[in-house]
């Protein structure tokens, strides 16, 4: 989204006054619900590669989190945050495991 269709929409009025985390989402540029290309952008995969992580065929990665709507498929992004920390190498986890 360029500059000025994002500064048309914080000023209109109900976008302010009525929903300010509308307003905020739109300022960031940061959605909580991600689609298969945001999410896969957030972790820099390509979308194809996502789509055999959630359908299970990576070895050794258990699949993200997601919401099937329909075909489509929706990530919340604080479930895609926490399974890449999950899978972090020397978590804390794995440090007390030791």
């Amino acid at each position: 989204m360029n500059a000025a269709r994002r500064l048309a929409i914080e000023r209109q009025p109900w976008v302010q006054q009525s929903v300010p985390e509308v307003a905020a989402v739109v300022r960031c540029g940061c959605p909580d619900i991600l689609d298969m290309k945001g999410a896969a952008d957030l972790l820099h995969f390509t979308p194809s590669f996502l789509s055999k992580i959630i359908n299970g065929k990576v070895v050794g990665t258990p699949p993200i989190p997601h919401i099937r709507v329909g075909r489509s498929r929706r990530f919340r992004r604080e479930s895609v945050l926490k399974w890449l920390e999950d899978r972090e190498i020397g978590s804390q986890r794995d440090s007390q495991q030791c």
